[in-house]
């Protein structure tokens, strides 16, 4: 399992790096997505990430152009997040999922 798992993650990493970002990043621009005009702790207590690791991966995707900071409304103190200018060039249907099946006596794996 932990060789999947490694070659799984090493194939969906190849995958994003013409778009220099990670998977987790992209899981957080996936939120955001989904989700807009969320709040940086929305995201981070849905994701389950803690508060500075999730400033690091949200000013990445911001000097991107991929996440747009606004100042929230309803609280001066906070920002809510929304998709930049360049996060169209990023497909939401990336699939990092590879392609197995079992036949009768092992698993096979496209890698």
């Amino acid at each position: 399992m932990a060789f999947c798992s490694q070659k799984f993650y090493s194939k969906w990493k190849v995958t994003l790096i013409p778009f220099d970002i990670d998977a987790r990043q992209y899981g957080v621009l996936l939120f955001i997505k989904e989700h807009p005009c969320s709040s940086q702790k929305d995201i981070s207590e849905n994701l389950q990430i803690d508060r500075t690791t999730m400033v690091s991966r949200i000013d990445h995707l911001d000097t991107l152009d991929l996440v747009e900071r606004t100042k929230n409304p309803d609280d001066r103190r906070s920002y809510i997040f929304q998709c930049g200018t360049r996060n169209s060039f990023i497909p939401s249907n990336l699939n990092p999922i590879p392609f197995c099946h079992q036949d009768k006596k092992h698993w096979s794996y496209p890698f």
